[in-house]
């Protein structure tokens, strides 16, 4: 998928979604998708987000915590494929 497909698919599926998250294309690989979500719930921000991008063919390919605190949000850094 070149970047200007998956940029588009991503607003579009960003603003049907309401998710209001840091994202960017991979400058050097244009199928690849960084996402930040800050303080999100687990299930309604992190969870959703990753299935409504896996439907869609962008699928998880790391993940990293950045903060946590025991409660149930916390902020976390993704890195997806567009398959």
């Amino acid at each position: 998928m070149d970047k200007k497909t998956l940029e588009n698919k991503v607003k579009k599926l960003f603003k049907e979604n309401n998710f209001n998250y840091e994202w960017e294309i991979d400058a050097k690989l244009p199928n690849v998708l960084h996402v930040e979500v800050i303080w999100g719930d687990w299930k309604h921000d992190h969870i959703a987000l990753k299935n409504v991008l896996a439907k869609n063919k962008i699928l998880l390919a790391l993940s990293k915590t950045i903060e946590e605190d025991g409660s149930d949000a916390y902020s976390a850094s993704y890195t997806f494929i567009a398959v």
